[in-house]
């Protein structure tokens, strides 16, 4: 029962927050798209379901993201790409699986 009310004030605080800034932007089909592509990325290179996993692959993504502005130039954007097709040809599971 009580994961079914906190998942009912979840969902009420998402609806609550969209209603409120639905005024203050415009709605199009592609927003938020970056954060999500970002997100995908960092589940990936953690690992499915583990929090330190997600933890140093948003670390990762952050460090090398700042490192390629600096070093690589107009190869900074596909940094992330690169870091999680090597995670992935190495670690299918991520860097950190968590147990079943």
């Amino acid at each position: 029962m009580i994961y079914t009310a906190v998942f009912a004030l979840g969902a009420w605080l998402a609806a609550l927050g969209g209603a409120l800034a639905a005024p203050q932007q415009s709605l199009i089909p592609s927003m938020g798209e970056k954060i999500i592509i970002e997100s995908f990325i960092v589940v990936v290179i953690g690992g499915m379901g583990s929090f330190p996993g997600a933890f140093v692959g948003a670390l990762l993504l952050g460090l090398l993201g700042s490192f390629g502005t600096v070093f690589a130039g107009n190869m900074q954007m596909a940094i992330p790409y690169i870091l999680m097709a090597v995670v992935l040809l190495i670690k299918p599971t991520g860097l950190f699986k968590k147990g079943v």
